[in-house]
């Protein structure tokens, strides 16, 4: 079974948040709840733009040696 780590996955998903709630920021997205929906909207978008590059170049991945828990459960390609 192979992982890839969850910093990497959270590392991920936080930056592309940053990057569309900036993006929309500096474009002047008002009222607040417009730019709060917007920035999840472009963030999945971003998200699932990633998942397609990362098909095509696949991230380091470790082996998983321990066992599955409810808890700690690794992020499965």
């Amino acid at each position: 079974m192979l992982q890839v780590s969850n910093a990497f996955v959270r590392g991920l998903t936080g930056k592309l948040f940053t990057i569309a709630f900036l993006t929309l920021f500096f474009l002047q997205v008002r009222p607040w709840w417009c730019l709060a929906m917007l920035t999840l909207c472009l963030a999945l978008f971003l998200r699932t733009i990633v998942g397609l590059v990362m098909i095509l170049v696949p991230p380091e991945i470790e082996p998983c040696d321990g066992t599955l828990s409810l808890t700690a459960s690794p992020r499965k390609r």
